[in-house]
């Protein structure tokens, strides 16, 4: 799966990460007998790259701290989606140190 924002389009991502990751477990064959210990690492996508793109680095640093970094430990922590969430950061722009008198 592929999911891709821009910005403050991030939001509505914040809440379908956790749901799509509790349809997964949810879903998945009881890994409680050996034989299915395959199936249950194979089930569900392989892998969920989250794309974003953000121009404010004061925005992705908020959303990471507060949000996506929890998002990624709970990913990892469970068995079933350990591997599988890949987020990617695009900074657009960068903060200038120069005010617009300086240039």
């Amino acid at each position: 799966i592929m999911l891709v924002a821009g910005g403050v389009g991030i939001v509505p991502f914040l809440e379908f990460l956790p749901s799509l990751q509790r349809r997964i477990v949810a879903d998945a064959p009881d890994a409680s007998e050996e034989s299915n210990l395959d199936s249950v690492a194979c089930f569900g996508p392989k892998q969920v790259h989250l794309h974003w793109y953000c121009r404010e680095v004061g925005l992705a640093s908020y959303i990471w701290f507060n949000a996506l970094r929890n998002h990624a430990k709970g990913w990892e922590s469970n068995p079933i989606c350990q591997g599988r969430l890949k987020i990617h950061f695009h900074l657009t722009s960068l903060q200038s140190t120069t005010s617009k008198g300086d240039v």
